[in-house]
């Protein structure tokens, strides 16, 4: 289906009718003028009308004044309108627009603008309209790709050549330097450029499933045969171990030994005495016990001793007093005078207690110490039973820490079982994984069905893809574009064909570079020197992909925006933007005027020749006088002051 641009609308602020800049379909149409009147925005604006939801049209009087942009394409016999706002404040994206259809569009007022669609359904649309098949790319083996669906955003790559890219030395087509856009490109373009027919994607991306199953099942399938081819030896070497480990204690006939390794499979280990709860534990707490009852018996021992001691003393006391009071019974002879003294018979100031208060004083102290008596004897008594029970503590700690020791002994033993049984237990474990391996190959006796289903798929696929060798057709498509690139290169006198006719051009989609095949050797676009070399390979290899895609009815639109091709033919960039595209301007400051007039004749030539199927839209400084260029004009150059992307009345 061939698409077209009819004009492209811009809607300012407070104003209903758009600003329109219309096109001539299966033309060149040219707008030239100064720099600053907004040519440049015109790739961007197109990008974000056609599906883009980044909104990239140049700050300032672009974003402060006009509210919504647009586009008018022409499908063979109908047009569809595509209108989108500008994103609302500092927002860099915007995905909603206005959408419509009719055999002619009547272009509405900004009132009568509704959100009525979006991007997503704008791509799925147009991709419609122009027949791009629903069909997954292949992506290569051990790529981190995910596979895509051919849409009309890889159709841009061949529509617009902005300032930056039209006469760059590495990059061919649009936004090929941004991150995975080559991948894109080389992707796509088989399908676009007819290689790789509507089931064929499909049917590839099968294939690669089909080849990545079959690669598994034939993996499965050599590791149960090797399994099997190894399972005797592996068998006895497990089984030596095992006997190594303690698991068993006898030997075995090799027919046997598979049999004897499903029952060693199932070893549990022999009882391990753990440090927590066990005798040996036990006996050293009993033994922590009974060290601490000792101590007890030693201390109350201490303290019946401390108590004696105390006793003896009040008794030697107790004793001295008791012989005073019975001397002094003897003097008065058993009367006493209080207020005489008993030896010189005189009177005393202090009058002595009476020979009752001393007898019953006396007979006190004889009831007391007789109670010490008891008492110390009894405290004797009871130091011989805790001596006696001490000795008895500490033979019983005595035998508690000797048993101890035995224990300690065993739990070494306890510790080495221990250890084999580690050793065991990976035996065992190697044991599994060996009978589980084995019965893989032994027990799945589908698997070499399943590898020759497989293999049946694979081959069936291969064969409905051998009727058409991709990389045989693409290489014939290399030679019919390369055929018209030669001879339009001839007719740029690029420097290789002017230095040696012989020369061939020639798109390398590999790389996604122009080569030039000069009789010598093969020099790629970036090392063939000067812009102009770089500008032709650009139009050579653009227009030979559209002369292709229309003459094969290929799903791409049928049109071409450059933005400045002439810029290489001036003496400086400052030079070039100082245009303000007037005649006799242009031809004074060009340094090859005729180089410039010859990519024009070029493009003028091949949209000829295509008409009316394609459409050229040049963005330029430059004007020449060339009646056909004159007639191109979209409108008259643009100039500050005068005509502009954004009409000046529109600027505050």
């Amino acid at each position: 289906m061939n698409v077209q641009l009819h004009s492209i609308l811009l809607y300012g602020k407070g104003i209903e009718q758009p600003r329109v800049i219309p096109f001539k379909l299966g033309a060149v149409n040219i707008i030239t003028g100064e720099s600053g009147t907004g040519k440049s925005a015109i790739i961007t604006i197109l990008d974000y009308c056609l599906g883009s939801s980044t909104f990239n049209v140049f700050e300032g009087v672009n974003r402060n004044t006009v509210l919504w942009y647009g586009v008018i394409l022409q499908i063979e016999k109908q047009q569809a309108i595509i209108v989108k706002p500008a994103p609302e404040g500092y927002a860099k994206s915007q995905s909603r627009a206005y959408w419509d259809t009719a055999s002619v569009i009547i272009i509405p007022p900004q009132s009568a603008l509704k959100l009525n669609s979006g991007d997503e359904a704008i791509k799925t649309n147009l991709s419609s309209i122009l027949g791009i098949s629903e069909n997954k790319t292949v992506v290569a083996e051990r790529r981190t790709t995910q596979p895509f669906e051919p849409t009309l955003d890889h159709t841009k790559y061949y529509l617009f050549q902005d300032q930056g890219t039209v006469a760059d030395k590495k990059m061919l087509f649009w936004r090929q330097s941004d991150p995975f856009i080559p991948t894109h490109i080389k992707d796509t373009m088989k399908y676009f450029l007819g290689a790789i027919q509507e089931e064929r994607l499909r049917l590839e991306q099968e294939l690669k499933q089909a080849t990545r199953e079959l690669k598994s099942l034939q993996q499965k399938l050599r590791t149960a045969d090797s399994a099997l081819n190894q399972q005797q030896g592996s068998a006895r070497t497990l089984f030596e171990e095992a006997n190594a480990a303690g698991m068993v204690r006898r030997d075995v006939r090799d027919e046997d030994v598979v049999a004897e390794l499903r029952v060693l499979a199932g070893w549990t280990a022999q009882e391990v005495v753990g440090a927590e709860g066990t005798p040996l534990a036990i006996e050293q707490a009993n033994a922590r016990r009974l060290r601490q009852s000792a101590s007890e018996l030693r201390r109350q021992l201490r303290e019946a001793e401390n108590f004696i001691r105390d006793v003896n003393g009040y008794d030697e006391q107790a004793t001295e007093q008791a012989l005073r009071l019975n001397s002094i019974a003897f003097y008065a002879e058993g009367k006493v005078d209080a207020d005489t003294c008993p030896l010189c018979e005189s009177k005393l100031e202090h009058p002595t207690p009476s020979t009752e208060a001393l007898n019953g004083a006396l007979r006190r102290l004889n009831i007391s110490m007789e109670d010490v008596r008891q008492d110390r004897l009894r405290a004797e008594e009871h130091i011989v039973e805790l001596t006696q029970e001490l000795a008895n503590q500490q033979e019983q700690v005595r035998v508690s820490e000797e048993r101890a020791r035995t224990l300690t002994a065993a739990q070494l033993t306890s510790q080495r079982l221990h250890d084999s049984n580690i050793r065991a237990a990976h035996v065992a474990g190697r044991i599994s994984l060996y009978l589980d391996m084995m019965g893989v190959a032994v027990e799945d006796t589908a698997l070499k069905n399943q590898v020759e289903l497989a293999q049946r798929r694979v081959d069936d696929l291969t064969k409905k893809l051998g009727a058409e060798e991709v990389e045989d057709i693409m290489a014939s498509i290399i030679n019919v574009l390369g055929a018209d690139m030669t001879q339009w290169a001839a007719s740029l006198e690029l420097e290789h064909i002017r230095l040696d006719p012989n020369t061939r051009y020639r798109l390398d989609y590999k790389n996604l570079t122009v080569i030039a095949d000069t009789p010598d050797r093969p020099i790629p676009m970036e090392r063939q020197g000067s812009g102009e070399n770089w500008l032709g390979c650009h139009l050579i290899a653009l227009l030979a992909l559209h002369k292709y895609f229309l003459n094969k009815k290929r799903p791409v639109p049928s049109f071409l925006v450059l933005d400045q091709p002439s810029q290489v033919y001036f003496p400086s960039p400052q030079a070039y933007q100082a245009l303000r595209g007037e005649v006799g301007e242009t031809e004074a400051v060009s340094t090859d005027i005729q180089a410039v007039q010859r990519v024009f004749d070029l493009l003028f030539r091949v949209v000829k020749e295509l008409e009316p199927g394609f459409q050229v839209i040049v963005l330029e400084h430059a004007n020449l006088k060339d009646q056909r260029f004159q007639d191109a004009l979209v409108e008259e150059p643009w100039g500050k002051g005068g005509l502009a992307l954004i009409p000046y009345s529109w600027l505050p």
